[in-house]
Order: structure tokens, then sequence, then C-alpha cells
């Protein structure tokens, strides 16, 4: 299938209580149900219908379907690439072993509201210790760092310390736009990109280590492609599978009008070509018409709609995203081959 799958086996339930996590209201949904956690018929048919394409398992703590329900996954797929997200700390050595013999891609959340280096100097906490298992089973690891209001003024800080002290060759940055008590601004969010960029380069890593967002702008730059879907000209890119079954668009958007059906009674190709779904994939381009005139409509595409004034229809981060893409666009173009 030319789509993807977010995988919710456990909903929104997570062994930690971290504030600025959107996905915890997402558990109002579901709140009569006894547990979320998916049963094995839903594995099943999903498995059976989904046979050749990238499932992600996150959450919420997908980990805490414990590993046997990952075996059976392997066990029952077909051609499926899987890939995990989780804050690690229920990472031990045959959830290591058992991710890195079957080819899984790990993104490990290393982030907090505080800094990543007060939180993790002080001791050799359960997710590094996770990180390092999965390290030392040759696991594929990917660190994602939630950027927040907190930790938004110390880019170039928190790029060497997962550089240097965690190994991480391989970065993820988000973007933290709700709840508002951690959420950040344009022009701070341009500071932080300029930062790491500046960081990035100015230590000889272009080559050396990944930076997802700087990868996406390489790959637009030569491909024409967008590698993230919020700088792609359309929402459709993925479906989320919550822990019962139910379908929805995206994972910013589970909420009951989006509901597209549920995996055990329903279609799942019908599904994603549905109006319902086609209509949700449209609302990408009711951007704010300035936007139309903007050189660097190509690269952001008035960035994901989760980030946009209602009012306005513009990105809040519009004007950091130009002031990074006017400083490090001309540079990254000088290091493309011809």
């Amino acid at each position: 299938m030319d789509f993807s799958l977010l995988v919710k086996p456990a909903g929104a339930d997570c062994n930690l209580s971290c504030g600025y996590c959107f996905y915890r209201e997402k558990s109002a949904l579901y709140r009569n149900a006894p547990r979320l956690r998916m049963e094995d018929k839903v594995l099943r048919r999903l498995l059976d219908v989904y046979r050749d394409g990238n499932i992600a398992f996150q959450g919420g703590e997908p980990t805490l379907m414990g590993l046997d329900f990952f075996r059976r996954a392997q066990k029952w797929s077909h051609r499926v690439n899987f890939s995990l997200q989780t804050n690690g700390t229920l990472i031990d050595r045959d959830w290591a072993e058992f991710l890195a013999q079957n080819h899984w891609l790990v993104g490990l959340s290393v982030d907090g509201p505080e800094a990543v280096h007060n939180r993790f100097r002080q001791g050799y906490t359960k997710v590094k210790l996770g990180y390092d298992t999965l390290v030392a089973a040759g696991a594929m690891v990917n660190t994602l760092t939630l950027v927040s209001a907190a930790n938004i003024d110390r880019p170039q800080e928190i790029y060497r310390f997962l550089r240097d002290e965690w190994g991480s060759l391989n970065q993820q940055y988000i973007e933290c736009t709700t709840p508002a008590a951690f959420a950040i601004d344009g022009e701070k969010w341009g500071d932080f990109l300029i930062g790491l960029f500046d960081a990035w380069l100015g230590d000889g890593d272009a080559h050396r280590v990944s930076i997802r967002l700087f990868d996406t702008l390489v790959a637009r730059m030569v491909y024409g492609r967008a590698e993230v879907c919020q700088f792609a000209g359309d929402c459709r890119n993925y479906l989320v599978v919550e822990w019962n079954g139910d379908i929805y668009p995206c994972d910013f958007h589970v909420t009951k009008d989006l509901r597209l059906g549920n995996i055990l009674s329903d279609d799942l190709e019908a599904m994603f070509a549905s109006p319902r779904f086609r209509e949700f994939g449209r609302r990408k381009r009711d951007w704010h018409p300035a936007c139309n005139e903007c050189e660097f409509l190509p690269f952001c595409q008035g960035d994901c709609p989760k980030n946009r004034d209602p009012l306005t229809r513009r990105s809040r981060l519009c004007a950091g995203y130009k002031r990074f893409f006017t400083h490090a666009l001309p540079i990254l173009d000088t290091l493309i081959p011809r």
C-alpha cells in the first residue's frame, strides 16, 4: 500500500506524565474503556489487510503492551517494515535484541520540558539506560527531541550533548506548539534552527550527523519531494490506528468528527480513499494568501495545519522558518554535489 500506518496499541496510556504531551487528552475519547490495549484480533486483522508497507508503533507508550505483543506482530506480518517510538524506560536486553535482530528502527524520546543537559547529567536514568541497551544490541536508534519553551534557548548545547555524550548521529527535533505552557514562538524557533544548523555545519558534521529537517530540505532541493508530512502538499500520508481499531487521518487530529471507520468492520483502502479523508488532505492548501507569493512555499507548504493560526491560516512559526530558510538554503545548495 502506498501509505503508512501509525499504530497506537496502548492508545494514549503512558508510564510517564509529561505535561507537554499533546496526545494525553485523546484518552478522553475512550473514557469508558476499562483498559486501552489492542487485542490480538485487532492486530491480526490489521496485519492481514496491511501486508506491504510501513507501520510505526507509537503512543502514549507502546512498550506497555509487553514484548510478546510485538513478537506476534513480527510473526504475523508479511512484507511490513516496523518501527517503534518509545520513551525507552521499559527497554531491557530482551527488547533490544528483538528490535535489533528484526531490524526495527527505534525513535527514542530523550527530551523533556527541562533542558536536556540538566535532566541527564544528574545520573544514569532509565531513558539513557534504555538507549545504551539498544545501541549495545546493534539496534537502529534515532533520538527525538521536543523543542519547548524550556529548552529552545540551548540548540548548540543540546545538539553537542546528544552527539558527544549520547553518541546520537541521527537526530530529530520536533516543535512544540501546544499546550500553551510549553509552546514556542516563531522568532525563537528560527533562532533555534539557525543555532542548530551552525553547530552542525561548523563542527564538520554535514556528512556525519543526520538531522531530519536538514535531510528533508536537501531531498526537496535534489528530488523535489518532502520526506516529512508537514512540508508535503497534502496531509494524506498515513492513517492512525487506535487501540480498538478505530482509524483517523492524523494523530494531531484524532477527533470524533474525523473518525474514518474501524479496521474490524471497514475496508482500509476504502477509508484512505474516502471523501472525508480527501477533504482532510485538501485542508493543507488552505493557507494564508500571502503564502502564494512566498519564495519558501515549495519548502514549507504552509507548514503543518496544527501550527497555523485558525483565523489567519498562517503558521505561527512562519517568521522563524523564513529566517532559517534565508540562512540555510544557500549554504545547503553549495553542499549538494553537481
